[in-house]
């Protein structure tokens, strides 16, 4: 492997990692509001 290709490949490896946590990210963000809105929704409608 020439020294190009190893950083293509140590740069890909750490894009990847980005993007993992950026899926998990989003999703817990998605699913907390999921959650959230309705309860928030029913607790508007009872005050």
């Amino acid at each position: 492997m020439t020294g190009d290709m190893k950083h293509m490949e140590s740069e890909a490896l750490s894009l990847r990692k980005v993007a993992f946590f950026g899926v998990a990210l989003s999703t817990t963000a998605t699913l907390l509001c999921v959650v959230s809105v309705p309860m928030l929704y029913n607790y508007m409608q009872h005050m």
